[in-house]
């Protein structure tokens, strides 16, 4: 499995590369009204609205820095009623990928972000590497907010 390596401040994670659609430069965003904090805003993604979540900003309070590594990585985020969006997840040194051993499979999901831990032997060159699983990491209205916006 070809796994995308991201960073949020201190925090480094790690996504399974079927997800991604596409990984692009930071893009200037335009910001909506009465979004939750952690929305930075949306994005025209070859003609369609993307909301943009500041991963930093959700997960540690304070947004992402703006360096030639912050990028948006857009994934399709699945919905309740089997519809997917595109959705862009900001992060910081989105440069890297490794590629799992044959037989290594992707933590279980779990109750708590903090549990989602990768096997230091896939992740080289690291101390901490979390899974991450959007599902399980963003917050629950999220995909109200953005089904019901966009």
């Amino acid at each position: 499995m070809l796994l995308l390596l991201f960073q949020t401040q201190d925090n480094r994670f790690a996504l399974d590369c079927r997800r991604v659609v596409e990984v692009v430069p930071w893009l200037a965003v335009k910001k909506l009204p009465k979004s939750p904090d952690y929305v930075q805003g949306i994005v025209n993604y070859r003609g369609t609205p993307v909301p943009v979540i500041d991963l930093c900003h959700l997960l540690n309070s304070s947004s992402c820095g703006l360096s030639l590594s912050t990028r948006i990585i857009l994934i399709n985020y699945p919905h309740r009623d089997a519809n997917s969006r595109t959705i862009g997840l900001l992060a910081e040194r989105v440069t890297e990928t490794v590629t799992t051993p044959p037989d290594w499979t992707p933590p279980l999901a779990a109750t708590s972000w903090d549990s989602l831990y990768i096997e230091a032997t896939v992740v080289k060159k690291s101390s901490l590497v979390r899974w991450f699983d959007p599902e399980a990491i963003l917050p629950d209205d999220l995909a109200t907010f953005i089904f019901r916006e966009m």
